[in-house]
């Protein structure tokens, strides 16, 4: 089957990314907080996360491998 390998090599990294969020997210957060309060590195963090929501169709993030 064609593309097969395609999928594990996906699977594989989003796997990576998402530990990597796991890992490294919460101590980002706790450093904005720190820095500007937790209510506005929440605000932040929601900002980043409809600013890359929107940016996804010019990115082509949405489309599926093939």
């Amino acid at each position: 089957r064609a593309g097969t390998g395609d999928r594990g090599a996906s699977v594989a990294t989003v796997t990576t990314v998402g530990y990597l969020g796991f890992l490294v997210g919460p101590p980002l957060v706790g450093a904005a907080a720190q820095a500007v309060g937790l209510r506005t590195a929440f605000a932040a963090l929601a900002l980043v996360a409809a600013v890359l929501a929107a940016a996804t169709p010019k990115l082509g993030l949405g489309r599926a491998p093939g």
